[in-house]
C-alpha cells in the first residue's frame, strides 16, 4: 500500500549553466501569491499550467539546436516542445508542439531562456497575481524595469530538484 501522507522534501537549486539532456524542473517564485510554481506539463487555456507541488512538476529537458536550446518534456513517450510564437501581429503566446520550430538562447546575466519572437526578446514567466506561465517581453525585466523582478514580474528558471 502507498502511504499518501508521506511528504517527500526536495533540494531545489537554480541552474546557472544549463546543459542539453539534463533533467530539470521549470518554475518560479510567485511572491504575490506566496508560492513556488512549477510547470505542470500541460496548457491552461493559452498559458502553461503550473502546480505548487514540485512532485507534480513536469521534468523538462533542453535539446541542443546549434548554440541554442529547445525546451521539451516527454508525455506518452513523445517529446513535447514548449514554444513562444507570434499569434497575431506583434503579440507572442505559448504553445506546446510535437515538431519544434524555434529555439531559445540562455541569458546568463538574467538566468532565463530568451526567444526573439514578434520583433522582441521574450522570456517565460508570470506577473502580477497570475499562477500560469506566459511569454513577456524582456523589457519588463531589464534596464529601468529590472527592479520589477520578484515584485511584479516573476521569470521562470530551470532548477534541479533532488529528493532529500
Amino acid at each position: 500500500a502507498v502511504d499518501a501522507n508521506v511528504k517527500v522534501e526536495y533540494t531545489v537549486e537554480k541552474v546557472t549553466t544549463p546543459k542539453a539532456g539534463t533533467a530539470y524542473v521549470f518554475g518560479l517564485t510567485q511572491k504575490n501569491l506566496g508560492s513556488d510554481l512549477y510547470f505542470a506539463g500541460a496548457m491552461s487555456g493559452n498559458y502553461l499550467a503550473t502546480t505548487d507541488k514540485i512532485s507534480k512538476a513536469a521534468t523538462v529537458y533542453l535539446e541542443a539546436d546549434g548554440e541554442n536550446f529547445r525546451l521539451y518534456f516527454e508525455k506518452d513517450g513523445a517529446k513535447n516542445y514548449v514554444e513562444i510564437y507570434e499569434y497575431t501581429s506583434g503579440k507572442a503566446g505559448i504553445q506546446i508542439v510535437a515538431a519544434p520550430t524555434m529555439s531559445y538562447t540562455y541569458n546568463a546575466e538574467m538566468g532565463v531562456l530568451i526567444a526573439n519572437v514578434a520583433g522582441s526578446d521574450r522570456y517565460l514567466g508570470t506577473y502580477n497575481n497570475f499562477n500560469t506561465i506566459s511569454a513577456s517581453a524582456t523589457s519588463y525585466i531589464t534596464g529601468a524595469n529590472a527592479a520589477n523582478v520578484g515584485v511584479t514580474q516573476f521569470p521562470a528558471y530551470l532548477f534541479t530538484a533532488t529528493a532529500k
